[in-house]
């Protein structure tokens, strides 16, 4: 198939593309960190403030997990209503 000019233009294109996808997907990971980074020193005295009122930190690293994952979901739920905008024969030939 790689013979024909316009598929291997084709599978070129998806090629670089899925590249792109992982670049992003990597910029999105070191923001998240950088954000929690950030957060860090609030952090630390909210959970000194947390395990004095009787919270175990099991329960302190489930709220975090609950928070990255919202934060996640969040992403995922507006990248794919960013794309549905498009509609599905956006660009496709019928």
């Amino acid at each position: 198939m790689k013979d024909i000019s316009y598929i291997a233009a084709v599978i070129d294109t998806f090629l670089v593309m899925n590249g792109l996808g992982v670049l992003a997907a990597l910029l999105v990971f070191a923001a998240m960190l950088m954000y929690l980074q950030t957060r860090q020193r609030s952090e630390i005295v909210s959970y000194g403030l947390s395990l004095r009122m009787g919270m175990r930190s099991s329960r302190h690293l489930a709220a975090i997990a609950i928070e990255v994952g919202a934060m996640l979901a969040d992403r995922v739920r507006r990248g794919h209503r960013a794309g549905d905008r498009r509609g599905p024969a956006h660009g496709a030939a019928a």
